[in-house]
């Protein structure tokens, strides 16, 4: 008797299939739709936020490079005009490379220094209005705003 029930127990595990029920196949899929439902937006965040960040620092290097030919003509007695010249923007671009492009600026005739930068990339603007502290001195990195074209 015992033999037999070994015996059908023996055939009965034979014919089991291994592998995945549907319920439980259903069940991770729920958990992975979920999941991305929640990461993916996120991302995308994360991506504009890198874009953003990549025209802010295009801006400053732009800005620096501009601010190099403004204090050299400034230095020389040279500097005549309260806005960007398109000279100077190119001569700005021998110094450093940037992948947008100069769109305006205003300078400050008595101290050489930029008081308003513009600068665009691909859809974004970045814009300086130079930000000043409770001192009246620059505060560091303010003064910056990134905007839409």
């Amino acid at each position: 008797m015992l033999q037999k029930i070994y015996m059908n127990y023996q055939e009965l595990r034979e014919d089991e299939k291994k592998g995945f029920t549907l319920m439980e196949m259903i069940v991770v899929l729920v958990i992975i739709s979920i999941l991305s439902a929640i990461a993916i937006p996120s991302m995308l965040g994360w991506i504009e936020d890198a874009k953003q960040k990549q025209v802010l620092i295009g801006a400053r290097n732009a800005y620096m490079a501009v601010q190099t030919v403004i204090l050299e003509e400034y230095a020389r007695g040279e500097l005549e005009t309260e806005d960007l010249t398109k000279e100077q923007i190119e001569k700005a671009g021998e110094y450093a490379s940037f992948d947008g492009e100069i769109l305006s600026g205003s300078i400050d005739l008595g101290s050489g220094v930029i008081t308003e930068f513009s600068y665009g990339q691909g859809e974004y603007t970045a814009t300086y209005e130079g930000a000043k502290g409770r001192d009246g001195q620059d505060t560091d990195g303010a003064g910056w705003t990134i905007g839409q074209k």
